[in-house]
This record gives C-alpha cells, sequence and structure tokens, in this order.
C-alpha cells in the first residue's frame, strides 16, 4: 500500500504542476483566506462543530498508547 501511495503522490504532483488553468485567476479582496466570513456567528458555530467532530471521529478510532 506504501509503494501505491507514492507512485500516487508522485503522478499526481507531475500533473498538478503540468496542468494548464482554463481560467484567468479571479482577484478576491481577502486572498486565498476570508477572515470577514467568520463575523456571521452561524458560519463559526458551524466550521467549529465540523473541526470537533472530525476530531472526535478519528480520536476513537486511534485511542492514544
Amino acid at each position: 500500500m506504501r509503494i501505491i501511495g507514492f507512485i500516487l503522490m508522485f503522478m499526481l504532483g507531475i500533473s498538478n504542476i503540468v496542468i494548464a488553468r482554463r481560467l484567468p485567476p479571479k482577484n478576491v479582496p481577502g486572498g486565498l483566506f476570508n477572515y470577514r466570513a467568520f463575523k456571521l456567528p452561524s458560519f463559526t458555530i458551524y466550521c467549529l462543530a465540523n473541526t470537533i467532530a472530525f476530531l472526535g471521529i478519528y480520536t476513537g478510532v486511534f485511542p492514544l498508547c
């Protein structure tokens, strides 16, 4: 399985370097991460709940030794 993972990483790395964009990049205010979205309390609670749920799923599967 490890060998297949390295083959996939190598092939995806090549494809990400060689691929051409179809559309020109958009100039979005705030750059890659938009901090203004977290001013909405509902969105902030949603993000925190998803993070805690994601961490909770894998904590039970892989207990600490």
